[in-house]
């Protein structure tokens, strides 16, 4: 290592060079595969492995249930009225309550 101190930039710039570096990695040999199965299979094949990904795609989009969104939702309805001023958890809010 190097006999400069760690400062929290030089960390920073350090850990998203590693994460940028194993992306790009990642998604060349992903295009390196793609290549290497497309010319194994041939059009016909190739298409067949591309509809049945969308088809997989697809129902995964819709049976994903995303429940922390109901979470916010509706947890901030729980709060109270919305106003456009007052955020839930604020000290506005409180006061509101302790009102009710």
């Amino acid at each position: 290592m190097s006999a400069l101190p760690d400062s929290p930039l030089r960390r920073l710039l350090r850990n998203a060079s590693y994460l940028l570096g194993s992306r790009v990695l990642r998604d060349g040999m992903g295009l390196v595969a793609l290549a290497l199965v497309a010319r194994h299979l041939g059009p016909g094949g190739f298409g067949v492995i591309a509809l049945l990904q969308s088809y997989t795609f697809t129902i995964n989009w819709l049976v994903n249930f995303q429940t922390w969104q109901a979470i916010v939702r509706y947890a901030a309805e729980l709060d109270g009225p919305s106003h456009p001023n007052r955020r839930p958890g604020s000290p506005e809010a409180h006061d509101a309550r302790q009102r009710a």
